[in-house]
């Protein structure tokens, strides 16, 4: 059961990874010197602005082209892997799981979308926990580990939770200005200084 929830989620990361393998991996190997910058992505258009720490010490980067989706699917997608761990991943024989990452998914509101709440202008937090619980596959709510917890990301309303999987994964989902954010971190414990370095991205982060 717990493959199958988080089956969506899964196979779109190692789509994004393999759809980075001809960008990434050449300039990986093209470089000499171990470098690590902090790079900040800002895109308005998808309103949203974060920071993290880039470079072959670091993360790769891979952020698809995805458009305008008529099908529930992300219309932003940013993905973030250590970038050692990436570039054995594109080299392994056979492409497996993809290692863990940290993701910030990005998903129009859907104008037809209904929220059965008794109400016609559900509160924000409602209006975001009823959106995680339908798009399970994708927000990994069914395997909440815990009740989820309100928080706040750049001021907005938020849910977080950890949820089992391949990897633990801390998630958040959000929402504003018409469109849903789903957040989420990979790790192999909370030793793992990736849990570390997702914390630092989420408190980047900006909606604009």
């Amino acid at each position: 059961m717990k493959a199958k929830t988080g089956i969506v989620l899964g196979v779109l990361l190692v789509a994004l990874c393999s759809i980075g393998a001809l960008v990434v991996l050449p300039w990986l190997q093209d470089r000499t010197v171990v470098t690590v910058v902090q790079e900040t992505i800002s895109r308005g258009e998808l309103g949203i602005e974060f920071s993290f720490p880039s470079g072959e010490g670091a993360y790769s980067y891979i952020e698809p082209v995805l458009g305008t989706s008529t099908e529930g699917g992300p219309i932003g997608a940013f993905v973030m892997i250590k970038s050692d761990a990436y570039t054995d991943y594109l080299n392994a024989p056979a492409s497996g799981e993809a290692p863990p990452a940290m993701s910030i998914f990005v998903f129009a509101e859907s104008e037809t979308a209904t929220v059965n709440t008794g109400t016609t202008s559900p509160d924000r937090l409602t209006k975001i926990r009823t959106w995680a619980e339908a798009n399970s596959g994708r927000t990994l709510y069914n395997l909440a580990m815990s009740t989820p917890e309100e928080v706040r990301i750049d001021g907005a309303k938020a849910l977080h939770y950890k949820a089992d999987g391949l990897y633990p994964n801390d998630v958040y989902v959000t929402f504003y200005k018409n469109k849903y954010y789903l957040i989420v971190g990979q790790y192999d414990g909370e030793s793992d200084p990736q849990y570390t370095a997702f914390k630092d991205l989420v408190n980047s982060i900006l909606f604009i």
